[in-house]
């Protein structure tokens, strides 16, 4: 039985063959492979922040290989933070949850998307919230922006 390690570096060898023969597709499902074998290998000597890496790249963006699973992760994180802002992100009562859903939605691109139910202060949480999606956003979208790239080279 031939275990995920030695897997792994076939699938490598017959991308990087694929790739030099210009075949975009078909090294796309040896890379996807790869990984498999990568998240799957177990107790290969690698450590845990590498198969936590591993695993979060597959779960958040299938590889770089789908964008809708990117563009959904990011709608997932922005709903969920907007509701997390909605209770702790504001000084006070919370806000109706639309107007955390602005204020989450523009908080990456620096848009001030303040209405009349919104503070003008935020909370220590609604500043980690911010920076969250400060980080997040970009990311996933980045993410979703290769996965496009590479469906298009194809």
């Amino acid at each position: 039985m031939v275990d995920g390690a030695r897997l792994e570096v076939l699938y490598r060898k017959l991308r990087r063959a694929l790739e030099d023969s210009k075949n975009e597709p078909g090294a796309a499902d040896f890379y996807y492979g790869e990984m498999q074998m990568r998240r799957h290998s177990g107790r290969d000597g690698r450590g845990f922040a590498e198969r936590a890496l591993v695993w979060t790249y597959w779960l958040v963006a299938d590889y770089g290989l789908r964008a809708w699973r990117a563009i959904a992760t990011l709608a997932m994180l922005v709903a969920l933070v907007a509701v997390a802002v909605k209770y702790a992100g504001f000084p006070g009562k919370p806000v109706p949850y639309i107007d955390a859903l602005l204020y989450s939605l523009g908080s990456p691109f620096l848009i001030n998307a303040k209405t009349t139910a919104v503070p003008d202060t935020i909370t220590r949480w609604g500043e980690v919230f911010r920076i969250i999606l400060r980080i997040a956003v970009p990311l996933l979208l980045g993410l979703a922006g290769l996965a496009i790239r590479n469906r298009l080279k194809r």
